[in-house]
Parts: C-alpha cells; sequence; structure tokens
C-alpha cells in the first residue's frame, strides 16, 4: 500500500515522503492515527496547503513573540485578587491569570506555556515573571498582587 505521510514517522520516512506500508499497518495504524494518507493528486495538494498553512501560523507566532518581547520589556503590571488579612490569596495567581492581566492591560495575546512559573502565586506582593518566548527570547517584567479593594 503505498502512501502520504501527514508527519515524521520513526522507521518509516518524514512528512510529506511516499512510502510503501503493509497493509494492515497502513489500514490499522497510520490512516486512523491520521499519520498517513492515500497517495492521491488531491492528498499531496491538501497536504502541500497544510504545510504553508503552518509555516504561517509559525511566522504570526514569532511576530507576535517579538510584539510581547518588545511591549513588556521592564514593564510594571498589576493586578488585585481576594486576600486574607494576613496577605495570603483565597486563590493563586497562574499563568492563566497572568496572560489574562498582559491581555487586559497592554493588549498583548499570551501563550500560557511561555509563563515561566515554578508555583502559582498565593501572597500578595512584587514577583518577577519571566517569558520564555518563541526564538529564544526572553523577557521579564514585574507583577504586583494587590488585595481587592485597593
Amino acid at each position: 500500500m503505498k502512501l502520504l505521510l501527514r508527519e515524521n514517522v520513526p522507521g518509516l520516512g518524514d512528512a510529506g515522503d511516499v512510502v510503501e506500508a503493509s497493509d494492515g499497518y497502513g489500514r490499522n495504524y497510520l490512516v486512523p492515527q491520521r499519520l498517513a494518507v492515500a497517495n492521491t493528486a488531491r492528498n499531496r495538494a491538501l497536504l502541500e496547503a497544510e504545510k504553508v498553512a503552518r509555516i504561517q501560523r509559525e511566522q504570526d507566532r514569532i511576530e507576535r513573540a517579538k510584539e510581547v518581547h518588545k511591549g513588556l520589556r521592564n514593564a510594571l503590571l498589576q493586578t488585585h485578587m481576594k486576600a486574607q488579612k494576613d496577605g495570603s490569596l483565597y486563590g493563586s495567581v497562574t499563568a492563566g491569570v497572568i496572560a489574562e492581566v498582559v491581555k487586559t492591560s497592554r493588549g498583548h495575546m499570551l501563550e500560557e506555556r511561555w509563563i515561566q512559573l515554578d508555583n502559582p502565586i498565593r501572597k500578595i506582593g512584587d514577583y518577577d515573571i519571566k517569558l520564555k518566548l518563541p526564538n529564544d527570547l526572553e523577557v521579564t517584567f514585574k507583577l504586583t498582587v494587590l488585595p481587592e479593594g485597593e
């Protein structure tokens, strides 16, 4: 069975390769897992279009990361959270909360995986937040967590 690989398959080939696979392997594993499709002209054209779209998405992502790097360098942001009298938060400040704070205050869309937090923030105070962006860009900004009502 001749198949067109959609993704890299160890021991068989790389994405875009036309490979010969046994009927059972192709029908029972490669095609259902969407790792390969039948080798037709239409599927080759679709695979090429997917490749172009994937490259464009990656370029857009890199451009967005460069804008974030430029816009958040040495930024001072703050958020208000519900807290107890001793300064501990009722909830916690997670990567999702930080991404939302950046979106509302600066208008930058962050991917949560870019935010490098060892543990969620659970106390009132100032914190240095490190972002690890694509293309080995890194940026650090200061986030101040304040109790609600201040």
